[in-house]
């Protein structure tokens, strides 16, 4: 493997997002709203089996009642658990019919379906299936362009698209989505966040791509600021920051500033179990140095360390089965 034959991974930015119960509004009573909230902090403090049965329960009892609407956002946190659990396919499964369920309920354009077509687009994402994750990004973006909602997380969900197309190697049109992305983001008042810095990090990762230095360095070191400034100092995302820059002093053979970075980014990464796309591309690029440099053992090292994420990734899951693209379209 050379660092040629890698792809290029932005910061992942969010994660995984519950549903905002406001978005519902009306539709859900007090009793489903506490439901979905129980389950949300049994989730937040580990209780994962708890959450999981809390919400089965309630989606037997949405199914029994014929209430497609309120059984598609228990479906939607319970994608979630799922995905936590590292079961994988039941989170895919638990998602798409959420998105099933909700547009036989709402129509093909709701609000309630924004957090589910992206908590569906990050695990396709993450499980390496880019095409049909780009497919959920588009479609989200159709539907905040029909009930217009063009704001702040329009230009957050753009960027995300951005995030797609550079692991699909379409680095213009991930260069566009990160240029556009940072123009709304800047009429919306938020051109200093943390959407800000995924953009930056898209930015930084084109421009390396096309041997521009200059702007990879510029662009990724505002990334990194932002996030510094935005989050905790132990957010992963620092550790991402960090990561992305040390690779790019790498790439350019400065290695007396690559090296700290990414070995403070390995041990936080280690530190917290942090096994996602990102993590393991950062690895695999690293180890490419590290063999590139004449350091053998150190490659192998995080070469094998890499093999061990992937054995309990979404990628290893998905990679047994066929994704159908068009069915997201």
């Amino acid at each position: 493997m050379c660092l040629s034959d890698l792809q290029r991974f932005s910061l992942l930015i969010p994660l995984l997002l519950w549903t905002p119960l406001a978005a519902f509004g009306a539709d859900m009573t007090p009793v489903a709203t506490g439901v979905v909230q129980q389950a949300r902090d049994l989730a937040n403090n580990g209780r994962l089996p708890e959450a999981a049965v809390l919400l089965e329960t309630n989606r037997a009892l949405a199914d029994a009642n014929n209430n497609e609407y309120y059984e598609g956002v228990i479906l939607n946190s319970l994608g979630l658990v799922y995905q936590k659990q590292e079961n994988y396919l039941q989170a895919q499964k638990a998602f798409d019919s959420s998105i099933a369920l909700l547009t036989r309920a709402r129509g093909e354009n709701n609000s309630a379906l924004l957090q589910v077509l992206n908590n569906q687009s990050q695990l396709l994402y993450e499980a390496g299936q880019f095409s049909q994750a780009e497919a959920l990004v588009r479609r989200n973006l159709a539907v905040r362009n029909t009930i217009g909602e063009n704001d702040a997380n329009t230009g957050t969900e753009i960027g995300m698209l951005g995030r797609v197309y550079l692991a699909e190697h379409k680095y213009p049109q991930a260069k566009q989505c990160a240029e556009d992305s940072l123009k709304i983001l800047e009429k919306e008042g938020h051109a200093d966040g943390l959407s800000a810095a995924l953009a930056y990090s898209i930015l930084g990762a084109v421009y390396t791509e096309y041997d521009e230095y200059t702007g990879a360095q510029q662009s990724l070191e505002r990334s990194l600021s932002l996030l510094q400034k935005s989050l905790d100092p132990d957010d992963y995302r620092i550790a991402q920051g960090m990561a992305n820059l040390g690779l790019l002093y790498a790439d350019q053979g400065i290695t007396g500033k690559a090296e700290p970075l990414l070995e403070n980014a390995h041990a936080f990464f280690r530190s917290i179990g942090m096994n996602n796309m990102f993590t393991r591309e950062f690895l695999a690029r690293w180890a490419a140095l590290e063999r590139k440099w004449g350091h053998r053992k150190k490659a192998k090292e995080l070469i094998n360390e890499v093999k061990a994420l992937e054995a309990t990734s979404p990628v290893a899951t998905f990679s047994r089965y066929v994704v159908d693209a068009s069915a997201y379209r």
